[in-house]
């Protein structure tokens, strides 16, 4: 496993195009990482309340290096998927290894910091009322759409040519049957589940009836 770059080629012998994704990218457990960290993120911020006092130091630095290591994590291969320089066996390990938990970590930085009230004017731009509808379609879009890319990928009767045109209008294509259909599993499925949930929790008097979800 540590020699499976996110590429389909490497010196190491990875040439299977299903063997990264099959034995890696698609094991819960190579994720556990953001889900503990979301885990210990939701009970700190219930803990203490949202009310959190940190110096304007502390800020600076958790937003600067948040803000470096996110875009290190996802541009830091870039070479390797150019084919410029491939990563050595440590390289990649290390990198498959820590690459979820470290974004999850600065994901998590971004929602800590909101929440507690040092967004600032990422705050202000993630708070804009437009984005709530589409916040609600996007967990639906997002467990739909491999299912969409798969339908697309194996009802191919040729060659799928890899050029800017075909893959920009392949990803416009994904991207809009998947919101339609998370949207409709959204309204459907996500949302009366959420509704029976609140008013469970409400019964148990594990929440109050002005808990919003």
């Amino acid at each position: 496993m540590a020699e499976m770059l996110p590429q389909l080629m490497t010196p190491h012998g990875i040439s299977q195009p299903t063997d990264y994704y099959n034995l890696f990218y698609q094991r819960p457990y190579c994720r556990m990482g953001p889900y503990v960290i979301g885990l210990f993120l939701g009970y700190t911020l219930w803990h203490t309340d949202r009310k959190v006092k940190m110096p304007r130091w502390l800020v600076a630095v958790g937003w600067i290096t948040s803000t470096v290591v996110a875009l290190s994590t996802l541009f830091g291969v870039h070479d390797s998927f150019a084919g410029y320089r491939y990563m050595s066996l440590l390289e990649t390990a290390i990198y498959n290894s820590l690459k979820h938990t470290v974004f999850g970590l600065c994901v998590a930085w971004v929602l800590f910091a909101c929440l507690t009230g040092y967004g600032g004017y990422i705050q202000t731009i993630l708070s804009f009322k437009p984005f709530i509808p589409l916040s609600r379609l996007t967990y639906c879009t997002y467990l739909v759409h491999p299912a969409v890319v798969y339908l697309f990928s194996y009802s191919q009767n040729g060659v799928f040519w890899l050029n800017s045109w075909n893959l920009t209008f392949h990803y416009l294509g994904v991207l809009f049957v998947s919101i339609i259909t998370g949207g409709t599993l959204s309204v459907f499925v996500e949302s009366p589940t959420i509704r029976i949930e609140r008013e469970i929790l409400i019964q148990l008097d594990l929440v109050p009836p002005s808990a919003n979800f």
